[in-house]
């Protein structure tokens, strides 16, 4: 059975090397397996990585942030967040869709002198010294990580998302069946949040360790962050699995039964849609 205090030295670690008095429950997940290779919940005798930090926190090198709703954990004493938090900021789209394409054929390399992205092998092989090859969130590590997104859940939310990451685990599944399944659930949203933070987490180390400036990959939001979230996450869904024009309008039929009423009124509607009153 591990050592709590083999856990308690890993969160001190990440303390320093992170440099930032905040950190969420995702990215605090993904550092962890980072630091300790092998690692799982249950070795430690508890049954989710929740449960985990909050004996943790009985240690002192973390506790529960001012947002605990979203799980955010504050390291030691430290109590303010980052001017501008990474994880507010957007993953340049090049970047983001490189980082998560299932495929696991699929390669996406970074040239350092100015971070575009490159895919085809061919354009690297010439100078492979000028680029880096990027993290990648293929089909496999995204089943593991929708696997860690279930233990996070209580069941019978959990049990039915690990049934989902069972059966999406065939490389014959499409993503959209993935997705259908996650709406299904109430929790696509969430999943798409949980993955950009484990994206975004890898991304920030991959980076300090390349010398890459983080400006170049991530850019900071130019909407309020739920409308961006709900933009990002509706322009990755159509690049990475292509929805035709009826499941476009399903999708976005669905968006707009979420929406608040300040943000129907924010959205844009053709004049000629509003000539002729509804009923």
């Amino acid at each position: 059975m591990g050592s709590l205090s083999d856990f308690d030295a890993a969160l001190r670690s990440l303390a320093d090397e992170l440099g930032k008095p905040e950190v969420h429950l995702a990215e605090l997940g993904l550092q962890v397996r980072r630091k300790l290779p092998g690692f799982t919940v249950e070795s430690y005798g508890y049954a989710s990585f929740t449960e985990l930090l909050t004996a943790a926190t009985d240690i002192g090198v973390v506790r529960f942030g001012p947002k605990s709703e979203d799980r955010w954990f504050v390291f030691g004493g430290l109590t303010q967040p980052a001017s501008m938090p990474v994880e507010d900021h957007e993953i340049v789209h090049t970047i983001w869709n490189a980082c998560v394409d299932i495929d696991v054929s699929h390669r996406g390399w970074v040239d350092l002198s100015d971070c575009h992205v490159e895919t085809d092998p061919d354009g690297v092989a010439d100078e492979p010294e000028r680029y880096v090859e990027m993290p990648r969130f293929d089909r496999t590590r995204q089943v593991k990580l929708l696997q860690s997104f279930a233990e996070d859940n209580e069941d019978p939310t959990r049990a039915a998302l690990l049934a989902v990451a069972s059966t999406w685990r065939s490389e014959h599944s499409p993503y959209r069946q993935l997705l259908g399944e996650l709406q299904a659930l109430g929790l696509r949203r969430a999943w798409f949040e949980y993955l950009r933070r484990a994206v975004s987490a890898e991304l920030r180390a991959w980076a300090s360790e390349h010398g890459l400036p983080i400006a170049k990959l991530f850019r900071p939001p130019t909407k309020p962050k739920a409308a961006a979230a709900r933009t990002q996450a509706t322009r990755d869904e159509r690049r990475m699995f292509g929805l035709d024009e009826d499941q476009l309008r399903a999708f976005l039929k669905a968006a707009i039964d979420e929406m608040t009423l300040e943000e129907l009124g924010q959205w844009p509607v053709p004049a000629r849609l509003l000539l002729t009153k509804p009923g």
